[in-house]
């Protein structure tokens, strides 16, 4: 009896890490479509000539219409793709910034997206692929410089592996882009396991073929070793050294992330923490954790969790406090992979029956529809009736018995309420700017309740009605006003019990906000000691021990004094010691109005404020940074978290940062409470010069140069 039988092995492969275990096919999750190329560094035409590649690694075409890529715009925004986006089996979709046939374009193929939106970092590469539900798809690049590619011979960064795009193995520099064209070859790979890496045997399917009218079955269990797979019966068991240690796992950054929680429960519920896995991979979690703020941890179940399912931890060890904590996810070598700190700036705590969850874009709202195990759900807000221009008007008629009777404060909006916008005229900007800051009283000899107060002052000539302006705290609450006229040179004082702000003894931000939205003025002050007001004088902010209401700063005799005062207990030297760090105290909270030449001349750690006149944007030269120059200098702009305003080249803005000094360039040092104001579109100064003019006074400015290429 003849019998043919063919052997199908299979072998399950887990993308984005090589875990050093098995798993069976139903557990494993195939990806669907990855950035499969980026053109990071333009071409011989042009920088921005830049494009990116997507490709479909199934069967069936995909609409990809509403999906995002996050990081491919610029200052690291997000693409969204346009209605009707779809990708053909095993087919690619590419975006460019320009169309084939453009002169700066070098592209040979049509693109299927062309916007001039795209914009890919050099420097910072992090690209994210969501679908229109939100949830993430595939992702390239770490944060850090691209893997591959090429800025001298401009080519691209291709993908050769359709494992974790945020991993460098799996990306290449090819020997020639190939825009439109399927970058990763999709085969069915032999992968070769040692007898150390097997854990515990699959499944092997064996199926039959028979040229005999009987039928005949027959299942072997196949031994694997380095070199061969062999098809008859194992012969011989496994060696019997000991078995090596299974290789430490690293997870990057991420890879899961908390997702929703409830930490107030309805009564008889329980708190719950919500993970996610968001990427295309199949993640094991025995050893992983969620922790708590007090540093009590509770083990997430032992399972794997595929792309876009859920576990839910419930009654996580330590309890979470509803006024605020902290939630950590940790991984099984301690790393921590996602942070979430609630009840603290932007991010609410949720009380009975709201949960807190993510929204697709990362940030974090409260929701009336908890969603245990499933995506997030957050209600649509009720609409709006528009007011006419009637009935506008009738409102705005002074009309005794209808001005409002409560106190003009605003509590903080919950992630459900309405909000309705306060729709008043702009102040002009020569009547804005006249409008500052002026004293912050946060530490009183007294009642803080009663005590405290914010002063502002009109120093322009004209008056300034309030109607609509605001004050607001570094926490996001805010203060309106009614309607009140500050005649020129005069001052308005603003108590908590008016506003309802608490300035932070240990620390704090005040911001001047117009009726357009716009931040007028901003100030930040370190720890405050009891009686001491920090006042404006003469344009410098310091630190004065008589608070001055409605008049005009001045310091104390014992302010001006206290440098030279010799106390009878202490020497010379011990007195002037003293008065030395009294001083430094005093003016490390200084903010200097200074030009951007001047900033550049300032020790490091000054404060300052400078206007100029945006001449590169962020991810030009780097995600976390750009440049601002005026007619005399220019200087780069640094943020940790490039969480800048959205600029554009040319924009006139204002802001406040520390002087600092990087690899011998100097910058300014943007903190947490610091902020760019940006006043209205422009142009940007070009300075023309001789090449060999160029030196160190000229950095930081937008320069043009005529010369000959040899």
């Amino acid at each position: 009896m003849l019998i043919r039988m063919r052997r199908l092995i299979l072998i399950a492969l887990l993308a984005p890490i090589a875990f050093p275990f098995a798993a069976s096919a139903q557990e494993t999750i195939a990806p669907s479509v990855i950035i499969s190329e980026v053109a990071w560094a333009g071409s011989a035409l042009s920088l921005t000539d830049e494009w990116l590649e997507l490709t479909n690694l199934t069967d069936a075409s995909i609409d990809i219409s509403g999906w995002t890529i996050d990081g491919a715009a610029a200052s690291s925004g997000t693409l969204t793709l346009p209605e009707g986006s779809i990708i053909e089996p095993y087919s690619a979709y590419l975006i460019a910034n320009y169309a084939k046939g453009n002169e700066k374009s070098a592209l040979a193929v049509d693109p299927d997206f062309v916007t001039t939106s795209l914009s890919l970092s050099n420097s910072t590469l992090l690209l994210s692929v969501r679908d229109d539900s939100g949830l993430a798809v595939d992702r390239a690049g770490d944060g850090g410089g691209p893997f591959a590619g090429s800025a001298e011979t401009f080519l691209p960064m291709t993908r050769v592996s359709a494992e974790d795009g945020a991993l460098a193995s799996s990306w290449s520099t090819p020997e020639q882009a190939t825009p439109g064209e399927p970058s990763v070859v999709i085969t069915e790979t032999m992968v070769e396991l040692t007898p150390q890496e097997v854990v515990a045997p699959e499944p092997i399917e064996v199926t039959t073929e028979t040229e005999t009218i009987e039928e005949v079955e027959t299942v072997e269990i196949v031994e694997m070793t380095e070199t061969t797979v062999s098809p008859e019966p194992a012969e011989e068991s496994l060696p019997s050294e000991t078995p090596q240690e299974p290789e430490t796992m690293f997870f990057p950054v991420g890879t899961l992330i908390i997702n929703e929680l409830v930490s107030d429960p309805v009564e008889g519920q329980t708190e719950w923490v919500e993970i996610v896995n968001p990427y295309n991979n199949v993640i094991p979690l025995a050893g992983w954790s969620v922790r708590d703020a007090s540093g009590k941890t509770t083990p997430l179940p032992d399972q794997l969790l595929g792309w876009k399912q859920f576990v839910l931890v419930e009654n996580p060890a330590g309890k979470l406090n509803n006024d605020g904590d902290t939630v950590e996810l940790i991984d099984p070598t301690g790393q921590v992979i996602d942070m979430l700190e609630y009840g603290v700036g932007d991010i609410p705590a949720a009380k009975d029956p709201l949960s807190l969850a993510r929204t697709t874009d990362g940030t974090w709202l409260t929701t009336t529809t908890p969603t245990p195990r499933e995506a997030n759900r957050f209600p649509e807000p009720e609409p709006v009736a528009e007011q006419t221009q009637e009935e506008t008007t009738t409102t705005a008629a002074p009309q005794q018995d209808t001005e409002p009777s409560e106190p003009t404060v605003e509590a903080a909006q919950s992630a459900q309420a309405t909000v309705v916008p306060v729709v008043t005229p702009a102040q002009p900007v020569s009547t804005t700017l006249t409008l500052r800051l002026s004293e912050l009283y946060p530490k009183t000899t007294g009642n803080d309740v009663t005590e405290e107060f914010i002063e502002l002052i009109n120093d322009g000539l004209n008056p300034v009605d309030l109607q609509g302006w605001s004050i607001e705290d570094a926490s996001g609450k805010r203060f309106r006003s009614t309607s009140t006229n500050i005649a020129p040179g005069s001052f308005v004082t603003l108590p908590r019990s008016l506003t309802s702000i608490a300035l932070n003894n240990t620390g704090d931000t005040v911001r001047l906000v117009a009726p357009d939205g716009s931040i007028v003025d901003e100030q930040s002050y370190d720890t405050s000691k009891r009686g001491e007001a920090f006042a404006r004088i003469d344009g410098t902010w310091t630190w004065t021990t008589t608070p001055t209401p409605d008049e005009p700063n001045h310091l104390s005799i014992d302010d001006n004094d206290e440098p030279e005062r010799v106390g009878p207990a202490h020497s010379s030297q011990e007195s002037a010691a003293s008065s030395r760090r009294t001083s430094t105290r005093r003016t490390s909270n200084v903010v200097r109005d200074v030009t951007i030449a001047q900033a550049r001349s300032l020790p490091d750690d000054t404060r300052v404020r400078v206007s100029g006149t945006v001449v590169a944007l962020p991810g030009q030269l780097g995600k976390q940074i750009f440049y601002l120059a005026d007619e005399q200098s220019g200087i780069q702009i640094y943020r940790h978290d490039a969480a800048f305003p959205e600029l554009s080249e040319g924009d006139s803005v204002t802001l406040t940062g520390t002087v600092s000094t990087i690899r011998g360039e100097r910058r300014i040092k943007l903190g947490n409470n610091d902020a760019v104001t940006v006043h209205g579109a422009g142009s940007a100064t070009i300075t023309d010069t001789a090449i060999l003019s160029i030196d160190e006074t000229m950095s930081g400015r937008l320069v043009r140069v005529q010369a000959m290429v040899a």
